[in-house]
C-alpha cells in the first residue's frame, strides 16, 4: 500500500501533470499492468489504481489492458473481478516452461493443473486475449523439456504465446 498510494499515484500525479503543463493528451489504446504487482494489489488497490488512470484520460478508448497474472497467486474469481471490476480484457502468463527441473531453478513452481484451474469457461468468454509468455534459454531447458511444455501449452488453448529468448 505504501508503494501504491505513496510513490506510484505521486509518480502518475507528477507525469500528468508535466503533460499537462506541456499541453500534451495522450491517446491511449493499450495498458499493460505487468511483473507481477497486479496479482499482488488487493482487488480494491488494484481498482483504486485503474480509477485514478481513468481520471486522466479516456477508458473508453483503450482496446486491449492486460494484466500479468502469477497464476500461483490467483483463482478464477479474481481473474473475473479484474475483468468486470477493472476493465481487463487481456490476460498475460510468464509461464516460461512446464519442466519441474527447471521451475525449481528459476524459483517458479506451476504445473500445469494451476492452468487448468483458473481457466474456467467464464475466465476463457471474459478475455479477448489470453497470453502465455515462454523464456527460451532458461537454465536445464532442453529440446526435449521445451516440446513437451509445449504439449502441455496446447492442451491449454492459449489465444496467444509470446516467445522470449534470454
Amino acid at each position: 500500500k505504501d508503494y501504491l498510494y505513496n510513490y506510484l499515484f505521486k509518480e502518475i500525479d507528477m507525469l500528468f501533470n508535466h503533460l499537462n503543463k506541456n499541453k500534451i493528451k495522450l491517446n491511449v489504446r493499450t495498458i499493460f499492468f505487468g511483473g507481477g504487482s497486479p496479482t499482488i494489489f488487493h482487488r480494491e488497490d488494484l481498482k483504486n489504481l485503474v480509477d485514478k488512470l481513468k481520471g486522466y484520460f479516456d477508458f473508453s478508448k483503450v482496446g486491449y489492458f492486460t494484466i500479468e497474472i502469477d497464476p500461483r497467486r490467483v483463482d478464477a474469481d479474481r481473474l473475473l473481478w479484474n475483468h468486470k471490476k477493472c476493465g481487463a480484457n487481456r490476460l498475460s502468463f510468464g509461464l516460461q516452461d512446464f519442466d519441474p527441473t527447471v521451475q525449481r531453478r528459476v524459483n517458479r513452481i506451476q504445473p500445469q493443473e494451476i492452468f487448468k484451474n483458473i481457466l474456467t469457461k467464464e475466465v476463457r468468454k471474459a478475455y479477448k486475449t489470453i497470453a502465455f509468455d515462454l523464456l527460451i534459454g532458461q537454465p536445464g531447458q532442453t529440446k526435449e523439456s521445451m516440446a513437451k511444455t509445449c504439449d502441455q501449452i496446447i492442451e491449454l488453448r492459449p489465444t496467444l504465446i509470446q516467445l522470449s529468448l534470454m
